[in-house]
């Protein structure tokens, strides 16, 4: 099994930000794990950087979240992974609508006592690890999920854990979709 952080790629594909600085000072696009959809009121984005790459998947600040597109959003190999993971939260861009990736799943899947940590949270253990493991018996079947440590910014996925048919990098892959980047925090077999 192998563990993915699944990041924005904002130096190459677009990215939004909201347009009211009072907005982004209040960490609206901040997601831990609760739902929202029940009254939720989209923030007004921009496209921050308009000459990058239109991909299937956007960045929704510089990190943390994403949204994909209405064509990814209904595709229905990739939609029954993204419904599996939480809410897509609709955000109106440019008469578009994409979706945001509101992950729900938040499991206690780090190893905390072998992971490694940041020097000046070394004893708290508190906040993100510098190096990851994880209790491989622990990860969700969920496509994308989130743990507790980083679930304000961080979501992730795995591969080679349950069935491949519902594994998130690989339906992206499978499907030539943009947008994304998979960094490898670990794996079981290293």
């Amino acid at each position: 099994m192998t563990i993915y952080s699944v990041r924005n790629d904002v130096k190459t594909y677009r990215y939004v930000l909201p347009t009211d600085a009072e907005t982004t000072r209040q960490e609206p696009l901040l997601f831990d794990c609760e739902r929202l959809l029940e009254g939720w009121k989209p923030p007004e984005v921009f496209v921050c950087e308009p000459k990058l790459k239109r991909g299937n998947f956007m960045g929704v600040g510089m990190g943390g979240p994403f949204a994909c597109d209405e064509q990814t959003r209904y595709h229905d190999e990739m939609a029954q992974l993204l419904e599996m993971s939480g809410e897509l939260l609709p955000l109106p861009l440019e008469n578009n609508t994409w979706y945001i990736m509101n992950v729900l799943e938040c499991i206690n899947a780090l190893d905390r006592e072998h992971s490694e940590w940041h020097p000046s949270m070394q004893t708290m253990k508190i906040g993100g690890p510098k190096k990851c493991v994880f209790h491989a018996n622990r990860v969700p079947e969920t496509p994308l999920f989130k743990i507790p440590e980083t679930s304000r910014g961080e979501i992730l996925c795995a591969e080679n854990a349950y069935d491949p048919a519902y594994e998130f990098k690989r339906m992206y892959e499978h499907l030539g979709l943009t947008g994304l980047r998979f960094e490898k925090l670990w794996s079981d077999e290293e």
